[in-house]
């Protein structure tokens, strides 16, 4: 029999508006299925959780961006008509004030979750992406919000080798059951807070950075796991893998928050319920499981349990690290605070940077590299590093040597400066000192 009809391939009209989108906004095809794919992987992680994990529906607006042409592809239209629809998916072009990363975001009227192109090719990866990006967006719905400390302590010596003990034991925790599960907890709990004894701001700190991106790295976690075991499994792999970073300051939430949250799965309904902007998990966790608190003691008392987890060859090979890594740290020192430097004024900043590349230096702020900063006196571009304060009230980045040269470009940086706003290179008229960003009168 002859078929009168074939439905075998794209649709003639969707291809007619697919060919024009190519030429009216120099978009291929391919991107925009990409994108409808992306948002209909999404959509699929959120309806199969129906609201349980957090009260509240995941999917919602959504924009993937590429980073260097700025064009928007969203599942929604915007509230200021800067967005077209094409195929069902709205196209657009990000502004230069607005930068891009994986975070949560408002812009034209709406809350949009932001994914920077192109996401994991890997469909596992790319779903775990998705929902922990997703939950960003709901977080202040939560009382949960975006919080970014230095946490510089955990570039330490001793920060590190107690952070990875911890870990340790977490893996062990999540890799066995009963009474050798709860010992692990218990032995996780008592480094973390030996650890903490040792930094005056480590507990709030590192508490809040864990409700931060550990509860939305749970959620990619638990959400996208075949099981609550595989989802076990993963977080386990994760922390080992974790123990190899170079900086756990800015990252280190993203290993340690799934193992302490999927684990207060196992011992308590409730808990997402109780949490609050200062909620400690392990001890949300201890609380549930029954185990008392036990006083940290001195080091002798904690290596005593601390061996069982390979501590002291730990210790030798974090020693080794710490050596090697002042060379590192007095390179950072000469380029963002001795030499020649331009500062710029933080007041209503917007910052993207890659959380793996964030490195503390001393008490002064941490050197975020592949940067970008907007405020009132236009963008930074900072591929090289930016050194930001702690409280977040200045950026500094190495200037060039003589006042002559371009101000607008370093070493490693290009600034682009608003209207009403100039460079001083400072008191010394024929080289650069301490130059600042101000506005001009």
């Amino acid at each position: 029999m002859t078929p009168t009809s074939c439905n075998i391939g794209t649709p003639w009209n969707v291809l007619v508006v697919l060919l024009y989108a190519s030429a009216a906004f120099g978009l291929s095809p391919e991107e925009v299925r990409l994108a409808r794919q992306s948002f209909e992987q999404a959509r699929a992680i959120s309806d199969r959780d129906a609201g349980r994990l957090w009260g509240i529906e995941l999917y919602g607006p959504m924009m993937l961006v590429h980073p260097d042409s700025r064009r928007i592809f969203a599942n929604q239209a915007d509230g200021a008509g800067k967005l077209t629809e094409l195929d069902g998916v709205f196209v657009g072009q990000l502004p230069a004030s607005e930068n891009v990363s994986n975070t949560a975001m408002d812009w034209a009227g709406v809350r949009w979750t932001m994914l920077r192109l192109p996401l994991p090719q890997d469909s596992d990866a790319r779903a775990r992406l998705l929902a922990h990006e997703m939950w960003h967006r709901i977080q202040d719905r939560l009382k949960l919000p975006m919080a970014s400390p230095a946490n510089a302590h955990l570039d330490s010596h001793d920060g590190r080798v107690w952070m990875i003990l911890e870990w340790r034991a977490l893996a062990r925790a999540l890799q066995t059951g009963g009474a050798e599960s709860q010992k692990a907890v218990k032995d996780a709990a008592l480094f973390r807070r030996y650890r903490r004894s040792l930094f005056p701001r480590a507990a709030a700190e590192e508490n809040a950075l864990e409700l931060n991106e550990g509860l939305a790295e749970y959620t990619g976690v638990a959400l996208t796991s075949p099981s609550a075991s595989e989802a076990r499994a993963h977080a386990a792999q994760a922390l080992q893998s974790a123990e190899s970073s170079e900086t756990m300051a800015r990252s280190f939430a993203y290993a340690s928050g799934p193992p302490w949250a999927l684990l207060l799965d196992l011992h308590c309904d409730d808990w997402r319920s109780r949490l609050s902007d200062s909620s400690d998990l392990a001890a949300m966790l201890q609380d549930a499981m029954g185990i008392e608190w036990e006083e940290s003691g001195g080091k002798p008392f904690n290596m005593s349990r601390a061996e069982e987890y390979g501590a002291p060859v730990l210790i030798a090979a974090e020693k080794q690290r710490a050596q090697k890594k002042e060379a590192v740290l007095a390179e950072l020192r000469t380029r963002f605070v001795a030499g020649p430097v331009l500062r710029l004024p933080l007041r209503n900043m917007k910052v993207g940077f890659d959380p793996n590349r964030v490195q503390p230096l001393d008490n002064l702020g941490s050197v975020y590299f592949a940067a970008r900063i907007t405020d009132d006196w236009g963008v930074l571009t900072a591929d090289e590093g930016v050194l930001i304060a702690n409280d977040w009230t200045w950026a500094q980045i190495p200037a060039p040597a003589e006042s002559a040269e371009l101000r607008t470009q370093g070493p490693g940086w290009q600034l682009e400066l608003s209207d009403g706003w100039t460079v001083d290179p400072g008191p010394d008229p024929d080289r650069w000192r301490h130059g600042r960003v101000l506005r001009s009168r």
